[in-house]
């Protein structure tokens, strides 16, 4: 168990890494050390991090892909060719059961321009054959005898995820709902991912990258007068312009269900966004030799007043953050992260791409380090609660509701225990048909879910259930505490806040203890 949650953790972390690196040294060869040192950045961004390391899984796959479809473009070993194609056919099943429509459309479109990039910038177009083209059926072939038998299994989960309301019927949102100090809110991160409490959002929701928009562009049109760029850096601009776009202004609707960006909430580009901005950095780095072909007078002032102006631009969206957010921060992390978009801005847009991504990499290693996932990991669950600890009679195991806080909950299951409201995917048909034995409120809680309970306190009405959507993946579902019925429900015990002294009055709840601050109970039956 242990190894195999060690493989669990830390494959994704390695698995980047090492595919990121690979990206790069294809895209730009010979600076492998610059591209280590890019792809670390990216690794430990704070994106990657507070997400869990899940973001760094996304992005494998279609690096895998992306190699793989160029290796089986340039190979001339049929042996190898196939080989290729056969690790292909393996990555695109995998990047398809990530199961996270908007990283995986929203990744696939950055991925797509620097491959047609590749194609266009090596002439890799002249070299296409017939066997090609059967190396890649090979590799569809592959990927869909893999889907094909998923798919066998868990169609009909899909199919309920694909018919809820949030997400499943989430195919036409235009984007350009996100505000230009929401897509900065990365400056924020070095206190956000330490300190942030907020009852509207959480740490991985205010998680991003430090961008460098405009010291980018800044360097971006220097290579474009110096003649030193390529397809690759050009599609790969447009399709960063194209994502500030559809994040900041949005886009028609019948283009964004067209082109599937419809499922990709604006938040949720932000995967695309970092790591676009990053490829594009690494692939405007040049030998001073190249840059010197044609230098550009005042070079130095130039890239002072672009990150000047960005850090101005960084101060003035950072101190209309919401109070929540800025009661994380103090003059010293201010002048700490100011200081450096100014330092890590004027590099970038100098063109010292490795003393950027160095000091872009301690940057991120500072605000990351106590959320890191790999930092935080227990060396063991185990649950020590008293209440749990008695046998059923029955022989049964116990299934516990856990009032308010879900974190409880995760903690339980976790620890091996069952619960009965958590995080779910699509609506779990037996509490819903207990609590909603009609199908009146399918409405609320046909989604994807975080599913709370709560308990009010003086409300005479037994049986009574109300449910609602606070946010589009919350259903919060509130109970009368002295007179709910929970024999109505699966639960074998109930837990909640020691405030919630309503509870001991039920007549369907025994209580057992108080242990740190939570309230136990049997459901009598």
């Amino acid at each position: 168990m242990k190894r195999a949650l060690s493989w669990s953790w830390l494959f994704p972390i390695f698995a980047c890494l090492l595919s990121v690196w690979a990206v790069l040294c294809n895209l730009n060869p010979g600076v492998w050390r610059l591209n280590f040192i890019a792809s670390l950045t990216f690794s430990s961004a704070a994106y990657v991090v507070a997400w869990s390391n899940w973001p760094a899984y996304a992005v494998l796959f279609p690096c895998i892909i992306y190699l793989t479809f160029i290796k089986t473009l340039t190979t001339k070993s049929t042996v190898k060719l196939f080989t290729h194609s056969c690790l292909l056919g393996l990555a695109f099943a995998g990047f398809v059961l990530v199961l996270y429509p908007p990283w995986q459309i929203s990744l696939t479109y950055i991925f797509i321009a620097i491959t047609i990039g590749k194609v266009i910038k090596d002439k890799l177009y002249r070299s296409i054959s017939t066997l090609h083209f059967l190396a890649y059926l090979f590799a569809f072939i592959i990927a869909g005898l893999l889907l094909y038998v998923w798919w066998k299994d868990a169609h009909l989960a899909i199919q309920s995820m694909e018919n809820t309301i949030y997400p499943g019927l989430r195919t036409t949102l235009p984007g350009g709902d996100l505000s230009f100090e929401f897509l900065l809110r990365g400056y924020t991160n070095i206190g956000t991912l330490k300190a942030f409490s907020d009852t509207s959002s959480n740490q991985s929701e205010i998680a991003s990258f430090y961008y460098m928009l405009l010291p980018l562009l800044t360097l971006f049109l220097v290579r474009a007068y110096q003649k030193e760029i390529s397809a690759i850096e050009i599609l790969l601009a447009g399709a960063i312009a194209f994502t500030l776009c559809f994040m900041l202004i949005g886009i028609p609707s019948f283009l964004a269900e067209i082109s599937l960006w419809g499922r990709v909430p604006a938040k949720r580009a932000d995967l695309a966004l970092g790591f676009s901005c990053l490829l594009l950095t690494a692939l405007l780095a040049k030998d001073a030799r190249a840059a010197n072909d044609r230098p550009i007078k005042n070079l130095g002032t130039i890239a002072a007043a672009s990150s000047i102006i960005w850090t101005v631009l960084v101060y003035i969206t950072t101190i209309h953050q919401r109070p929540g957010i800025l009661s994380t921060l103090n003059p010293v992390l201010e002048l700490f992260i100011f200081g450096t978009t100014l330092v890590a801005g004027f590099l970038l847009a100098k063109g010292s791409i490795r003393l950027h991504f160095v000091i872009m990499l301690c940057l991120s290693a500072i605000t990351t380090y106590n959320f890191n996932p790999v930092v935080l990991a227990p060396d063991y669950i185990k649950t020590n609660i008293a209440a749990l600890k008695q046998k059923r009679i029955d022989g049964t195991r116990d299934q516990v509701l856990v009032f308010e806080s879900l974190t409880p909950s995760m903690y339980l299951l976790a620890s091996g225990i069952k619960v009965v409201n958590g995080i779910f995917y699509y609506p779990q048909t037996t509490i819903w048909q207990q609590l909603d034995p009609t199908h009146i409120s399918t409405n609320i809680y046909n989604r994807y879910q975080h599913l709370t309970f709560y308990a009010i306190e003086g409300v005479n009405s037994k049986g009574k259930v109300t449910l609602e959507t606070p946010q589009s993946d919350v259903v919060k579902v509130t109970v009368s505490a002295e007179d709910f019925d929970f024999t109505t429900l699966s639960a074998t015990k109930v837990t909640a806040p020691a405030g919630a002294i309503g509870l001991k009055s039920n007549k369907s709840l025994l209580y057992l203890s108080t242990q740190n601050g939570w309230m136990w109970f049997s459901v009598k039956r």
